[in-house]
């Protein structure tokens, strides 16, 4: 839980990265010899660290759909089209896809309703903060 708490902030995951050997690299490294490009750097470390069984980004991405289905379905309409997008965005390029400042420009994201439809249910850091804790708990 900590970990996850720590990835889900990006300055305390810069933080976290920075006091990896080589500031991360190696791990990016090992993701590569592994041919692990379809995980984000989360599964990575914590297959390592913690032994946990990895999941791809588009398996995390489904396995938030599913598994908080009434968390989504608790939302409007478009604040939930907007999240399930940027999972979508996490997909293709893993945590710093999510927080791109460029990933409102996605047409994906503009389409569901983007930054104001998370506007309208508050502040939008604290709900994609929100949906990073709930994407890495699957």
């Amino acid at each position: 839980d900590d970990f996850r708490s720590i990835w889900a902030e990006p300055s305390e995951r810069k933080d976290l990265i920075d006091k990896l050997p080589d500031d991360g690299r190696g791990v990016r490294l090992l993701r590569e010899i592994m041919q692990w490009q379809e995980y984000d750097l989360y599964d990575v470390l914590t297959q390592i660290a913690y032994g946990m069984a990895p999941k791809t980004r588009k398996e995390r991405a489904e396995a938030l759909r599913y598994k908080h289905a009434d968390w989504f379905k608790s939302l409007p309409l478009q604040t939930e089209n907007t999240l399930i997008a940027l999972a979508q965005q996490f997909v293709k390029g893993g945590t710093d896809e999510l927080e791109s400042p460029y990933v409102f420009s996605a047409p994906e994201v503009k389409e569901a309703g983007g930054l104001e439809a998370l506007k309208a249910l508050g502040e939008p850091r604290d709900i994609i903060s929100e949906t990073k804790r709930r994407l890495f708990a699957v």
